[in-house]
């Protein structure tokens, strides 16, 4: 409620001071005065612009340098690129309309052409309204901006939870000591592959701790055990021809490249002595494979065989069970909870399940706030623009009268509504694409999705009632006597 409160005082203040800044503006103007501005709507660079655009861009780029140098990933280089990333914003949205305008320039005559003399018409009309009609472009802008953004987050929380349950489950069962129990050993795959519905299943160990002497420094590393014959049947780990698996050792191929080691290869390895506090050597390691991917996030692999084991005592951390009927399989496995309480028996559909109520539990709340914010906007705009519509009666009137058709009338209001509604939408998804993706490289190693069909649909919805408003007000306002019309002038 306090941060509701301040948001609703923040609000009426910035309203009330806007309004008579407006007010007081207008009082010192003279009626000629007023008229005049009222007639030149042009917009207009000023050497004020240029300055400001100056000042604002060499703020910006000083603050990526920052974040650079902070580091993307840190706190202080967060708000930096959060900083930088408003500002060039703030940037695009004051440029965006003198774009908007010269492109507009530039294709009335393609528009002509291609469209006839009432759409070239209703885009000559449009060039001088738009510093008028800002404040509607502006609402729909400010609304696909934070609807990317907040849609694009919500799409890459979901993906990041599918891909995450997808590394946790590589499986369609998984088997996790929770306790450590350290009773549990390797001869119980035999047990569990032995069941009718398994196909396979395999062990992953905790990561334990090593030590490699390359040179004359000591790299402490974590390694993990696993099965690696097994692996190598199920085309986890590339063949191993050469090497005996008791004092193998299987790296990855990014370890192998940043110490420049290879197949053959040895490595003298040890292990912690508090008495001496460092590293002292207890034995020798030969590099017998290289993978292409981290296993169990470890670069380095041993055998369960390899005389490593016998030292530092690994304990099975994963059991992963492959199934085609993970129902069955989970009732053939229960004996295992019965025999070793530490141990929890999931399955890949039910996690995934389970995270997908989950997200749809927060899309829903953010749907709801959404079509409550899109509903207000929409109608806000429509309002508007009916208004300025309605206002121009005159004008249409005088353009029927010297031989504009009333469908050549409608086609003219419909162009010029939609070319706003288009502009904001357009100009909207753009800084809300550049606003999410400059955002994203404060974790610039996380993947990032954009909802397209949230945004598509949203856009859809508001050209639709769109035109549907304005083909009845239009041909409403068409179909008027233009006798009345002239008499209303």
């Amino acid at each position: 409620m306090v941060f509701i409160l301040l948001i609703a005082l923040s609000s009426f203040i910035i309203l009330q001071v806007m309004t008579k800044w407006q007010v007081a503006k207008s009082s010192r103007l003279l009626p000629l005065q007023i008229a005049t501005d009222n007639e030149n709507l042009e917009l207009r660079w000023t050497k004020w612009k240029t300055i400001i655009v100056s000042i604002v861009g060499v703020s910006a780029t000083f603050f990526f340098l920052q974040a650079y140098l902070a580091g993307t990933g840190s706190d202080q280089g967060a708000l930096f690129i959060l900083l930088g990333t408003l500002l060039v914003c703030g940037i695009l949205l004051l440029l965006i309309p003198y774009l908007f305008t010269a492109i507009l320039h530039l294709a009335l005559k393609p528009i002509r052409r291609v469209l006839g003399k009432e759409a070239y018409l209703a885009c000559q009309q449009l060039m001088p309204q738009v510093r008028k009609n800002m404040p509607v472009v502006l609402s729909m802008i400010g609304l696909m901006v934070i609807l990317t953004f907040g849609s694009s987050l919500m799409k890459t929380l979901q993906h990041n939870d599918l891909a995450y349950t997808e590394s946790q489950y590589e499986t369609a069962i998984k088997i996790n000591n929770e306790l450590n129990d350290p009773t549990i050993t390797p001869a119980m795959i035999e047990e569990i592959e032995a069941l009718p519905s398994v196909q396979y299943a395999y062990t992953q160990s905790n990561n334990a701790y090593i030590a490699l002497q390359l040179g004359d420094e000591w790299l402490p590393e974590n390694y993990t055990t696993i099965d690696i014959k097994k692996f190598m049947q199920l085309k986890k780990l590339p063949q191993i021809e050469e090497g005996n698996l008791q004092n193998g050792l299987v790296v990855t191929k990014g370890f192998a490249e940043r110490y420049h080691l290879a197949v053959g290869d040895r490595v003298t390895m040890g292990t912690y002595d508090f008495t001496a506090r460092q590293d002292m050597p207890t034995g020798e390691l030969q590099i017998i494979g290289i993978t292409d991917t981290p296993i169990h996030r470890a670069d380095l692999i041993v055998d369960w065989s390899s005389f490593l084991t016998a030292q530092d005592h690994p304990i099975i951390e994963d059991i992963m069970v492959e199934t085609s009927h993970p129902e069955q399989t989970l009732a053939e496995l229960s004996f295992l909870e019965e025999r070793w309480p530490a141990l929890k028996l999931t399955d890949k559909a039910t996690i995934l399940a389970q995270s997908n109520e989950m997200f749809f539990q927060r899309w829903s709340l953010f749907v709801g706030v959404f079509v409550i914010l899109i509903a207000a906007t929409g109608l806000g705009v429509l309002q508007t623009l009916l208004h300025a519509i309605y206002t121009k009666r005159s004008d249409y009137a005088i353009q029927r009268l010297i031989g504009l058709s009333p469908n050549g009338l409608m086609k003219l209001i419909l162009t010029q509504v939609l070319s706003f509604v288009l502009y904001g939408l357009t100009v909207g998804t753009f800084l809300g694409f550049v606003l999410t993706r400059m955002l994203g490289f404060i974790d610039d190693g996380s993947p990032m999705s954009y909802d397209f069909l949230t945004l598509g649909l949203t856009s859809l919805a508001f050209l639709g009632s769109t035109l549907i408003v304005f083909t009845l007000q239009g041909y409403w306002m068409s179909r008027q006597k233009l006798a009345n019309e002239i008499l209303e002038i």
